[in-house]
């Protein structure tokens, strides 16, 4: 499901904009990898767009759950030696 996305595109954020799409990358993965279940691609779009939409959230929120590491107080997902950065979040 990382077809076409960096590895730590964090790396490569220069501005604002950039630095948040780059947090994203779990929910673009989540994306890809409906794409690639073939029943997913027989319903319509606007089926699809419903599935996302109400079902990307829970799914991050459950995939943030499963990676986070009581030792070090990191998100860190599997196959990502980049951990998430909860400072982008405080003002």
């Amino acid at each position: 499901a990382r077809d076409g996305l960096p590895w730590d595109p964090s790396v490569y954020a220069t501005t604002v904009l950039e630095q948040v799409n780059s947090r994203s990358v779990s929910a673009l993965r989540l994306i890809s990898f409906f794409k690639q279940v073939p029943e997913f691609n027989e319903i319509n779009v606007q089926d699809r767009i419903t599935l996302i939409k109400y079902n990307l959230m829970p799914l991050t929120m459950l995939n943030y759950t499963l990676s986070y590491n009581t030792e070090t107080d990191q998100v860190k997902e599997a196959e990502v030696d980049a951990p998430w950065n909860a400072s982008i979040l405080s003002p």
